[in-house]
């Protein structure tokens, strides 16, 4: 280990040989393989001579010219081994995301919300909201991206990933313990925010109704 962070020069070789001499997940191979077709010998295979080191150790300088030869000429078989081993795993682990990944579809003039990403200005802690907005979808771009504007019709500059957007619900919870009925409203176009005023509006007019006859129904049958 390390005693201080002046002295990581003096172990960054060993670092990069373990990394070099490690196999990868990726790749099914050691990086060294990769480049000089053989497994490199480590230290330990010095100190203590491993039968692959007595091995070469015993035989004559042709032989091992003849050897490393060999090694050379598979090199390229053993590369492109690596690459459909790579290409394999990139298909194993795109298949695993897709099954935990729900598609996002998303339509222009729906109101979103947008997550508030860790590096912008307006995330300030872990009290603070996640999401901001809401925002108009402008325009869809192909690749699952989206520009979205304002509630007064300012387009943002950067494109943002679908992944960071989810649809805005207008809701009211007072209408649906009043008249006890549920609902919900996705507002699509400016209109949206018009319908559910006259909506709310509606729903305190006939609460208004409901506590005069319930008072006036009180008061006639206080007099009988």
């Amino acid at each position: 280990m390390v005693q201080g962070s002046r002295q990581w020069h003096e172990k960054l070789p060993f670092a990069l040989l373990g990394y070099r001499t490690t196999g990868h997940t990726s790749t099914g191979e050691t990086p060294y393989l990769l480049v000089y077709g053989t497994e490199a010998v480590i230290p330990a295979e010095v100190e203590i001579p491993s039968l692959r080191v007595i091995v070469e150790a015993e035989i004559d300088d042709d032989e091992w010219v003849k050897t490393r030869l060999e090694y050379l000429n598979l090199i390229e078989e053993k590369r492109l081994t690596s690459v459909c081993h790579g290409q394999l795993y990139q298909r194993r682990m795109a298949r695993a995301y897709n099954k935990k990944v729900r598609p996002r579809n998303f339509e222009v003039g729906q109101l979103v919300l947008r997550r508030i990403l860790p590096h912008q200005v307006e995330a300030k802690g872990k009290f603070s909201p996640n999401w901001q907005g809401p925002f108009v979808v402008k325009k869809m771009l192909p690749n699952g991206a989206l520009y979205l504007t304002d509630i007064e019709g300012k387009m943002a500059e950067m494109a943002i990933n679908a992944d960071a957007v989810k649809r805005y619900y207008v809701s009211s919870g007072m209408g649906s313990r009043i008249l006890g009925w549920g609902y919900r409203i996705r507002v699509e176009d400016g209109l949206g925010v018009l319908r559910l005023l006259v909506l709310s509006w509606i729903i305190v007019v006939h609460c208004l109704g409901v506590a005069i006859e319930e008072e006036g129904g009180d008061k006639w049958a206080g007099s009988v």
